[in-house]
């Protein structure tokens, strides 16, 4: 049973309360809901006021009063970790997390600091983006900064504080890494993970790609070039936004074409390929030029580089002056991995989309191996855009083994 007592203060009325252990609770406003709640004061409760009423009146630096944290082993590393911020100073999530001996959990302690219940005398106020601006807390983004101008009356905060500051920040490693982790969601995250079972699920923060595409725009728009040099491949979406950044750049095409030869030995799904070759907007402007560039990728022995060839072909050049070069490529691409096979599939499909007679004389050749041709069939009666009858025949055309 806890003991819990309401006090009035500067930033408004204040519930504490405390076990035989010491305070257990301190949050702003009156709960109405509180199982296992006794209310009354205790010698504890008024020790805890009064400590805090010193702080904020710029009498206390730090507090004697006990507390004791219920959590989990994770999230008491954290809190503990907050206490060991000075008074007046700040600490960024990323720091919080090297603190603790575990550099990637940038997300992990944002979700501890939120879930701490021992406000002020546990200071998860004190805990700021990289870029300097204020993110969520249970008092509320003003009182967070009431608590830090008082702390630091030299700084002015607010919640976009660090804003002038942000391009160049967005560049750095670590910042990309926790403004991704912040926006992941744990739902999506299990959804995303599924569609790429080749990869670890970990490695799949849960970002939705249009929020990728964004924030791959902006970094576009500033110093691109210090970002992919510095820029990190640790998650799915750490390598995603490199692609869609290079998907993005203004530079002269050979600058451009030495990125995409750095980037696709980093491709390790179909997920990043697909995206990747759908967002190279280049291919549009420089056609010849990218035909050239992804003709020894259709003879590598790399399955995503090869893949990479193959999705840019049905992208880019399902076009009569292509045709015949294209449907030579494909017939000629041998790897036996899934993914190369379904690409070569997916690219008939279209073929057949746009040139019927042409693609059912290549595949009357029987040029294709039977696992390839039989996918390319499923994919052409898969698609809208074929009618009844077609897709008829084309369910006669199947290899059986």
């Amino acid at each position: 049973m806890k003991d819990l007592w309401y006090y009035e203060t500067k930033i408004g009325k204040m519930g504490i309360a405390g076990d035989g252990q010491g305070v257990t609770d301190v949050f702003l406003g009156e709960r109405t809901s509180l199982p296992g709640m006794h209310l009354g004061e205790t010698p504890l409760l008024s020790q805890a006021a009064g400590e805090i009423r010193e702080y904020l009146d710029g009498e206390r630096k730090g507090f004697q009063v006990e507390v004791h944290l219920e959590g989990t082993p994770f999230q008491k590393k954290v809190w503990e970790a907050l206490c060991q911020i000075p008074y007046g100073e700040t600490r960024s999530y990323k720091e919080v997390a090297e603190s603790i001996g575990d550099p990637r959990a940038c997300r992990a302690v944002g979700m501890a600091n939120n879930k701490n219940p021992v406000m002020i005398l546990v200071p998860c106020h004190r805990v700021v983006g990289s870029d300097g601006s204020l993110t969520g807390y249970a008092g509320g983004v003003e009182i967070k900064k009431t608590l830090l101008e008082m702390e630091d009356p030299s700084r002015t905060w607010g919640e976009t504080a660090g804003k002038a500051d942000r391009q160049l920040d967005i560049i750095r490693a670590d910042v990309i890494r926790e403004t991704l982790e912040g926006m992941a969601e744990p739902a999506f995250q299990r959804f995303a993970s599924s569609l790429i079972p080749n990869i670890p699920r970990e490695s799949v923060l849960g970002v939705r790609l249009p929020k990728l595409r964004k924030m791959a725009a902006k970094i576009a728009r500033g110093d691109w070039r210090a970002y992919l040099a510095q820029a990190q491949d640790d998650s799915y979406e750490e390598i995603m936004l490199q692609g869609m950044v290079i998907g993005k750049i203004q530079a002269p095409l050979p600058e451009i074409l030495e990125c995409v030869r750095a980037f696709l030995p980093k491709i390790d799904n179909w997920s990043t390929c697909d995206s990747f070759c759908a967002g190279f907007k280049a291919a549009k402007v420089y056609p010849e030029e990218i035909w050239d560039f992804i003709q020894p990728y259709f003879r590598s022995q790399e399955e995503y580089q090869i893949r990479f060839a193959v999705v840019m072909l049905l992208d880019y050049y399902v076009g009569t002056s292509y045709r015949d070069r294209a449907f030579q490529i494909l017939n000629e691409i041998r790897h036996d991995s899934y993914y190369v096979k379904m690409a070569v599939a997916w690219a008939v499909s279209i073929f057949y989309i746009h040139f019927p007679g042409d693609t059912l004389s290549f595949l009357g050749d029987r040029l294709l191996d039977d696992d390839t041709y039989n996918k390319a069939l499923q994919k052409i009666i898969e698609s809208r855009a074929v009618d009844a009858e077609a897709k008829e025949r084309i369910r006669r055309m199947k290899r059986r083994s």
